[in-house]
């Protein structure tokens, strides 16, 4: 839907032409979504390590109970 041109009239493209400049300009977003990427790779890198060592823990205590058992 366009408006008509004339003094004091701005069209709907100059409006969407506006809001994108004011948004490619807004770079608050782009930080959010970084710092937001950073802590799933944090959170990823502790899962894999909780995992890693919840193994070790679970053969060691197995070993432990198993030593138990023969006695």
């Amino acid at each position: 839907m366009q408006v008509q041109e004339g003094p004091g009239r701005v069209t709907c493209f100059h409006r969407v032409r506006q809001s994108l400049g004011r948004l490619r300009a807004d770079r608050t977003g782009a930080t959010a979504i970084e710092y937001a990427l950073i802590a799933a790779l944090i959170a990823l890198a502790i899962f894999s390590s909780v995992d890693v060592v919840g193994q070790q823990n679970s053969a060691l205590i197995q070993r432990a109970a198993d030593s138990f058992d023969r006695d």
